[in-house]
């Protein structure tokens, strides 16, 4: 089981993003940090065997993406945090979801 960390700071180095909260008041994204972090986390095997780029939604950002084949394990992670957060009575603004940009 590992524990929830930040990467906010690049020494952290490369990481894959699976969801945003950006469109959550900071108390409730408090509170979804507290949440997330009470959930057993295990470890997810992804591999990237092929890559894609597109500009974001403002037209300037250009993101590279790492795009794994199978993603039924990414898929199923995704479900448990889904089915977490709206155990605690949270639900999800259009952002927050997977690959969305």
């Amino acid at each position: 089981m590992q524990q929830v960390q930040s990467v906010d700071n690049p020494a952290a180095g490369l990481h894959t993003s699976m969801f945003y909260f950006c469109c959550h008041t900071l108390p409730e994204k408090i509170k979804i940090k507290e949440t997330l972090a009470s959930m057993t986390w295990y470890p997810i095997p992804v591999h990237y065997d092929s890559f894609a780029c597109n500009l974001d939604h403002n037209n300037i950002t250009i993101y590279l993406h790492g795009l794994p084949s199978n993603q039924t394990n990414l898929f199923t992670w995704a479900a448990n945090v889904e089915s977490t957060l709206h155990a605690a009575g949270y639900t999800f603004c259009v952002a927050a979801f997977v690959g969305t940009t």
